[in-house]
């Protein structure tokens, strides 16, 4: 077939896969608009590899018109794609995981590329039989890529982790949204998406809480209370767990029944951690408080308190006598660092210095000082800062 034809037959078949997804369009909207964008560029190219021909510039025009079929096979094969998974299957009721369709899309691109280069005129197998070193540089270049290919492969054969799971991965928890062909994507309890590659995940351990939508999920929660030492453990224990089991608390898990230990002994209070089993790990802080409100609500009734652990702070006023003597000594010391400094002054340098400090009675300007001297203004600065100069370096040492 020409590039004519094989363009007109991928713009066809395209706009034929577009048709059932338009209904959903919101949903499939970033696929679809790239499709559209490479059956756009597609038909330029051939509008153009068209013109050229006519203009008599053949080999420019020969390589648009073979990018042209080739755009849009691209964009082909994505709708196709897209409109089997994404619409077909699952009104049959089947369901494949995002990365099979993310496989098969690629393989699609791959068989394509070689075809239209078998019709450029081009033998692919040449092409790899005799660049050893181009397919071992493409492969050292795509190591990561083709990681992360078989760790979704691995997540998706080995069920390891499935669609829909509840998984905790180091300091990220959330259920599982998507498995593709190079990423894993954890829907947060904020809403937040959290995007994971797959050789992360292969090399990471990771803990799978469950779906609570296949199976019935477990999970283990912990709340701490604190009450006064004047309330028997034995009696605590035995109330909480009580007030736990008897209530019918959503998500809280009836088969599996709740235990409260002794965890800390202080010194005006009892530290117990009470232990029930979740059954929605998307529900853990409302379902924790719900615990909270029906066991604080039960042990109110029952005269017990739930306190918070108390701190002993003591304070000491000094009296004014020994803040008086306080501060003469906080002054005497100054009184003497300061004569130590001042003794390494000539008697002219610590004249000038009282007289710019004003340590006499009254601050004096440069001129005042230097008539009073006899001597420039300009002398008088000098001498200011070669006595500041020592007083300098006679406080750092």
């Amino acid at each position: 077939m020409t590039p004519f034809y094989w363009s007109l037959a991928s713009w066809a078949l395209g706009l034929l896969c577009v048709l059932p997804l338009l209904a959903r369009w919101r949903q499939h909207a970033a696929v679809l608009r790239s499709s559209f964008m490479l059956l756009g560029s597609s038909l330029l190219l051939f509008l153009l590899g068209t013109l050229l021909a006519r203009a008599e510039v053949p080999s420019v025009a020969r390589v648009l018109s073979a990018l042209a079929p080739l755009l849009a096979g691209f964009a082909c094969i994505r709708l196709t794609g897209l409109a089997l998974f994404r619409e077909v299957l699952p009104r049959l009721g089947m369901r494949a995981a995002r990365i099979v369709e993310d496989i098969v899309v690629v393989i699609g691109y791959v068989i394509w590329s070689l075809s239209q280069l078998r019709d450029a005129g081009l033998d692919p197998s040449s092409l790899v039989t005799t660049s050893a070193v181009l397919t071992a540089c493409v492969a050292f270049a795509m190591q990561d890529t083709l990681g992360n290919l078989l760790g979704g492969l691995m997540l998706e054969m080995g069920d390891a982790m499935q669609l829909g799971d509840w998984v905790r991965v180091g300091d990220t928890a959330g259920r599982v949204e998507q498995i593709r062909w190079r990423v894993t994507t954890i829907r947060t309890r904020d809403g937040e998406r959290v995007v994971l590659p797959n050789s992360l995940l292969m090399r990471s351990s990771f803990t799978v809480q469950g779906n609570p939508d296949l199976e019935a999920v477990r999970v283990r929660r912990t709340l701490n209370l604190k009450v006064s030492r004047e309330v028997a453990p034995s009696r605590f224990i035995a109330l909480t767990e009580e007030l736990v089991a008897r209530n019918t608390i959503p998500n809280v898990a009836r088969d599996r029944p709740p235990s409260c230990v002794l965890k800390e002994i202080g010194q005006a209070h009892f530290s117990f951690d009470l232990r029930y089993w979740l059954t929605d790990p998307g529900q853990d802080d409302p379902t924790d408080s719900a615990v909270r409100v029906h066991l604080y609500a039960g042990l109110q009734r029952a005269g017990i308190a739930v306190v918070a652990p108390l701190q002993a702070i003591h304070a000491t006023t000094d009296s004014p006598a020994k803040s008086r003597l306080a501060e003469a000594s906080v002054l005497a010391d100054r009184q003497a660092a300061l004569a130590e400094v001042m003794a390494q002054l000539t008697p002219r340098e610590l004249e000038v210095i009282r007289a710019r400090a004003g340590l006499d009675g009254e601050e004096l300007t440069l001129d005042a000082i230097g008539q009073r001297h006899g001597v420039s203004r300009e002398r008088i600065r000098q001498i200011e800062a070669e006595a500041r100069r020592k007083m300098r370096l006679g406080i750092r040492r």
